[in-house]
């Protein structure tokens, strides 16, 4: 019975959240939902009684228009010859939803003005009769300029006709910017004055030119705003601009049909009503932000012509006696039409005006629609899972079909817009998420005993093969109450302290204690987490911890890692000992942190091969190089422990050197250099560091083969290796090196010995390489002056940046040194 409550307060919790997601998603109208939303929505949209016939009739300016009397735009003569045949027909009301803004004809008039102005500047200077000619030629002129005058034509007309409205257009940065910074007064001019003054142009309005919109009727706004997927589903009635809000085009042409002026409206308190808008008689349902949701007919409910066949043919009188005609060209979507004159749309939000056939999204929509879905919601949490299978299945098909029928009825009946897709929704796909989940619960303690042991046979056996990893993987998935299974846990966090990934050992130690207390766990795990000394080895946060009193030693292959000396190049540099000969080495490991992982494989490739090159290397001045190999996939090579200082340390003025010494260290680093260039084996990276002066003043020269392992892990990256100063001139351009680059390194080398300078500086990277590549170094004697003569000529061949002018080998070098030491008195 207690399992059962708790299944029971499980299901209502789920249900809650399932409804909470359901109303989240409609009161921020998540877009999926919308989307189907508006499909329903146009889906009752093509189900609603239409017209078969209006008293809207609609003049397209189509193909067939264009064919026949020339490409768009036309000069407004040819609008105005079609308006005065509709006012000549009795039409009640004409609407031109054509772009009026701006003068046409204006490049023509100016023109006549300047030629008639010449012709006046001649007057003085003609005979009697010749100035009669030229006044009788301007007169000319000017009935020319009237005749061209397209805009005085076109305003004629609409004065004559008395029942024309014209469109404006409002731009905004935004759609919630409705409202100008600086008021202008440019539409309260047109509505104020009587359609007298000039409808100024402005980056917020455009309308008609005063000569036309003072002789119009009305002017209404023709802004549309298509929802997300391109379809026109509302009118948007009123527009705020300047404090004052403005009537569409289709609302004016309605008002003005049916007897009604509207103008400007300051305040909206005299017209709105709880369910819209008031217009004096005229009262129309409309949204929160004054939009009217168009109910749309089919297309053959308005009769349709041509532009070009009013212009050419006669009607019978009664054709448009009566009629309400749009003139219009734009192509825009609709619900019902997938492409159509932006004139049809407003011919159906016309008909929706004059005949009150509207659809409403009533104020009462929200508290039904959120009261059925806290019903639906009731259903699944506490009377589904309570009825069997079959009569909670046919209850879900009852609600569903009686809602959704009662939204049809209402939206197609009564034009009310009820949301049929929340609370089907809920029902739909919470019933069978309910079901899901019930069975979740149902079975969630009851693991297959089957698949236990078989994930506890298959830890057993990874875990004897050393692959750690996938026995804890197999063992997470067995219950961790049962004693058996703790027992493998605590083993294998065993094995893994062995294997010195202490960090896997507490994450396994922690699993294991959360099915409660198991012999000393609690205080390994205390005692890893607060070992004091910790070698870093690898990456992926496997470590070796050094912990006081662990009876064993970390080890790198067979070599007992003692402590951490520091970083190089590569990576981290141990003290170790090789406890089969008890001798303390020294441990470089190779860091694969920037090396990218698809030349992984081809570096440790490059690496054990160069270390083995290197390990061959035999010399007095050459570091030996004792062991290479690979544990835990972290590479490492053991090499002579070295006593000593970095040749670094002496090339500072106050710790220079004297000469012959420090000749005779750059004659033993060019010996060892001569020999291992003759094994083939290039340094690539020499420099005061990478030499190292013992204390019974033997040189040693470090890290051969480990520049061009680097270099080859750094390639993609396009980072150069190594200490720029100390380059040669092919190094830096990326050419092959050969042993005369470690020669010209040697050289830098020798002239800093000597010193205390760099041969070559730059204020920033490139321009160090530049000079290396290019520029002359300051001969050595200018810096200090006791430096013999030999010697400089020695430096500067060391030097060239020419190859072939370079010294070929080390013996050379070294030969040359040696005679310079000769020469130089103590």
């Amino acid at each position: 019975m207690k399992s059962m409550h708790k299944l029971l307060a499980r299901e209502w919790t789920i249900a809650t959240i399932f409804l909470l997601f359901t109303f989240i998603a409609y009161a921020f109208a998540w877009q999926p939902f919308k989307y189907f939303e508006k499909v329903s929505y146009d889906f009752r949209l093509a189900l609603r009684e239409k017209l078969s016939a209006s008293p809207i009739v609609i003049i397209d300016i189509d193909n067939a228009s264009l064919e026949n009397i020339s490409s768009w735009p036309w000069q407004r003569d040819k609008i105005a010859e079609v308006v005065d045949k509709l006012a000549s027909y009795g039409v009640s009301i004409i609407g031109i939803e054509l772009p009026l803004s701006g003068r046409s004809s204006v490049h023509a008039s100016r023109e006549i003005d300047s030629v008639i102005s010449g012709w006046r500047a001649k007057l003085k200077k003609e005979n009697k009769a010749t100035r009669k000619k030229i006044y009788s030629l301007i007169a000319d002129l000017k009935r020319v300029k009237k005749r061209l005058n397209y805009d005085n034509r076109l305003a004629h007309s609409v004065g004559l006709a008395s029942n024309v409205i014209l469109p404006m257009h409002f731009s905004f940065k935004n759609d919630q910017d409705k409202k100008s910074s600086k008021p202008d007064n440019i539409i309260t001019r047109l509505y104020s004055g009587g359609m007298d003054r000039h409808l100024l142009e402005t980056d917020k309005v455009k309308g008609p030119i005063s000569a036309i919109a003072k002789k119009s009727r009305a002017i209404g706004h023709n802004n549309r705003m298509a929802d997300t997927d391109g379809k026109v589903r509302r009118e948007q009635l009123l527009i705020e601009y300047n404090n004052l809000f403005y009537p569409s085009f289709s609302l004016q042409m309605a008002a003005v049909y049916m007897g009604k002026s509207i103008k400007a409206i300051k305040k909206l308190d005299n017209i709105r009503t709880r369910y819209g808008l008031k217009f004096d008689t005229i009262e129309i349902p409309t949204t929160d932000d004054l939009a009217m949701l168009i109910s749309y007919n089919e297309k053959e409910s308005f009769k349709r012509y041509s532009f070009h066949e009013i212009l050419e043919k006669k009607f019978a009188p009664d054709t448009f006696k009566g009629k309400i005609a749009i003139i219009g060209l734009a192509s825009v979507a609709s619900p019902l039409y997938r492409e159509t004159s932006s004139s049809l749309i407003t011919a159906n939000a016309v008909e929706n005006i004059i005949n009150s056939n509207h659809l409403l999204r009533p104020k009462w929509a929200f508290p039904v629609e959120a009261g059925i879905m806290v019903y639906f919601g009731i259903f699944l949490a506490f009377i589904s899972h309570r009825l069997s299978r079959k009569a909670s299945f046919l209850s879900l098909l009852a609600f569903l079909f009686t809602w959704n029928m009662l939204a049809l009825y209402l939206f197609i009946g009564q034009g009310y817009w009820l949301s049929m897709l929340y609370p089907s929704f809920l029902l739909a796909f919470g019933y069978p998420a309910m079901g899901i989940i019930r069975a979740l619960i149902i079975n969630q303690n009851k693991m297959d005993s089957d698949r236990i042991e078989s994930n506890r046979l298959l830890a057993l056996s990874f875990q004897s093969q050393g692959m750690l990893d996938m026995a804890f993987d197999k063992l997470k998935k067995c219950p961790v109450s049962d004693p058996a299974i703790k027992e493998h846990l605590y083993n294998l966090a065993l094995d893994f302290e062995r294997k010195r990934m202490l960090n896997k050992a507490i994450v396994v130690y922690e699993h294991l204690i959360t099915g409660g207390s198991f012999k000393d766990v609690k205080k390994r795990i205390k005692q890893l987490k607060a070992a004091e000394t910790r070698v870093v080895l690898g990456k992926g946060g496997e470590e070796t911890v050094l912990i006081d009193g662990a009876p064993t030693i970390p080890t790198l292959g067979r070599y007992e890692i003692i402590s951490e000396l520091g970083h190089g190049a590569m990576g981290t540099v141990y003290l170790g000992k090789d406890p089969k000969i008890n001798r303390e080495v020294a441990i470089k490991t190779l860091r694969y942190d920037d090396i990218d992982e698809s030349q992984l494989k081809d570096i440790k490739v490059r690496f054990f091969r160069e270390a083995e090159a290197a390990g061959n290397l035999s010399h007095p001045n050459i570091v030996t190089i004792y062991d290479v190999g690979e544990d835990m996939g972290l590479a490492y090579m053991a090499m002579e422990l070295l006593d000593g200082k970095e040749l670094s340390e002496f090339c500072e003025k106050a710790k220079r050197l004297p000469i012959k010494k420090a000749l005779k260290t750059v004659a033993n680093v060019a010996d060892a250099l001569n020999y291992a260039h003759d094994k083939g084996v290039v340094h690539r990276d020499i420099k005061p560091s990478n030499i190292m002066v013992l204390k019974k003043g033997e040189i040693k020269v470090t890290d051969f083969g480990i520049a061009r392992v680097m270099d080859t892990s750094k390639t993609t990256t396009g980072v150069i290796l190594g200490t720029p100063s100390y380059m040669s001139p092919e190094q830096i351009s990326g050419k092959k090196v050969d042993g005369r680059s470690d020669l010209f390194s040697l050289g830098v080398v020798l002239y800093e010995l000597l010193t205390a300078e760099r041969p070559f500086k730059g204020d920033s990277f490139a321009a160090l390489m530049y000079n290396i590549a290019n520029s002359t170094h300051t001969p050595a004697r200018k810096i200090k002056s006791d430096i013999p003569q030999p010697l400089s000529v020695i430096i500067d061949k060391l030097l060239e940046k020419n190859l072939t002018n370079r010294y070929k080998n080390g013996k050379q070098v070294a030969s040359d040194i040696l005679q310079c030491i000769n020469k130089i008195k103590d």
